[in-house]
């Protein structure tokens, strides 16, 4: 059995791939701008509606590609090095029961 933080882990990096795999599948997607400007789309609107529906809702499942997401947001990947790049409950409000 995983424990809690073994599965944001797998979740966390499962989120970073697929998010890297749906760029790098784009053909159109081949400069920084672009990806940047891709990014900006997908993260929604002022109010985080986003331009899509999730096939499987859940709380984690939206915050996670959100973070990855916002990881993505210059065009290119970058990942904070702190704390601040973990999924937990201080920086996403998840707790375990």
């Amino acid at each position: 059995m995983d424990t809690l933080h073994q599965w944001r882990y797998r979740l966390a990096q499962e989120a970073e791939e697929a998010v890297k795999t749906l760029i790098s599948e784009d053909e159109y997607l081949d400069t920084k701008e672009k990806i940047k400007d891709f990014i900006t789309y997908l993260l929604g609107d002022e109010a985080g509606r986003a331009p899509f529906v999730y096939k499987s809702w859940g709380g984690r499942t939206k915050q996670m590609v959100n973070r990855v997401l916002h990881f993505w947001k210059t065009g290119k990947f970058v990942k904070p090095t702190s704390r601040a790049s973990h999924y937990s409950q201080d920086n996403w409000g998840n707790t375990s029961i």
